[in-house]
């Protein structure tokens, strides 16, 4: 699961229920999109609300091609593509890929 909470209420404001363990998140520049990668190799994409009072989550879509873990994601400076990392000591997969937001 991953959660949004207001610091200063403690209320979740946001929630996903995710289908792997989460390794890395990141936001996009302002705000309005949270990439998560994980232990299955995808990385996610969701379209997340600000404000105090709980949203409807929409997933923009789930990017897969890693065969390992992705340890790290982040949305370029134009929120337009996102790039995920992947990699251990027991995968073959140490690559970088860089996705496309709008069409994976």
């Amino acid at each position: 699961v991953i959660k949004l909470v207001n610091r200063q209420t403690g209320t979740t404001v946001w929630s996903v229920q995710t289908k792997t363990e989460i390794h890395s998140i990141a936001f996009s520049k302002d705000g309005a999109m949270l990439a998560a990668g994980g232990l299955d190799g995808s990385v996610r994409v969701w379209t997340v609300a600000a404000g105090s009072r709980p949203v409807r989550k929409l997933e923009k879509g789930t990017l897969t091609g890693h065969s390992a873990c992705v340890n790290s994601v982040a949305f370029s400076p134009d929120s337009k593509s996102v790039a995920s990392g992947s990699g251990d000591i027991h995968s073959n997969d140490n690559s970088v890929r860089i996705w496309e937001v709008a069409t994976g």
